[in-house]
């Protein structure tokens, strides 16, 4: 293999990590759009891996600290198996991690976002069972979007609206 063939892949990969960080997956695609040979593959991914350049938990970690505050866990794993990390490379990010916050504070603060942005007739909500209704799908709907899971969004969709003195649910 050509000495120069492989250092121009390995500093196209490392140009694309120096952008932002990405999974191994991401790489492999982007060397197979290339048509890089599998073997120049191999040995880039190796160098890569072996300097610490690429690590899948690592990259999980960080796209998990950067975003738990906005989207529940059941979003975080699905779009880091959309990037192509491995689920146990998932469960050890999630367990390297000391301070996550909790399903239930994070939806709190997300829910109380999305109501402190969104018109309610609170009078209409204590008298009409079907805007209440229509409401307590409009955040349960959003929560489940954020990747929230059912208990937790019923507990604390039901919560908020009661804290508005709404006691029907």
């Amino acid at each position: 293999m050509d000495q120069k063939y492989y250092e121009k892949w390995l500093n196209y990969t490392l140009y694309l990590l120096s952008l932002k960080m990405r999974s191994r997956a991401e790489i492999i695609k982007k060397l197979g759009e290339k048509q890089v040979d599998e073997n120049t593959q191999r040995l880039v991914l190796n160098f890569l891996i072996e300097n610490g350049f690429l690590d899948d938990v690592q990259f999980a970690v960080y796209y998990i600290e950067a975003k738990q505050k906005i989207y529940g866990p059941y979003r975080l794993k699905a779009y880091l198996k959309q990037k192509g990390v491995a689920p146990e490379d998932i469960e050890k990010a999630f367990e390297s991690l000391e301070d996550v916050p909790e399903s239930d504070e994070v939806a709190r603060l997300v829910l109380d976002k999305k109501m402190a942005t969104t018109t309610i007739d609170w009078d209409r909500l204590k008298s009409d069972y079907a805007y209440k209704n229509k409401m307590y799908q409009k955040f349960s709907m959003f929560l489940a979007g954020r990747g929230f899971s059912g208990d937790v969004i019923g507990k604390v969709v039901r919560e908020r609206l009661t804290d508005e003195f709404i006691d029907e649910f």
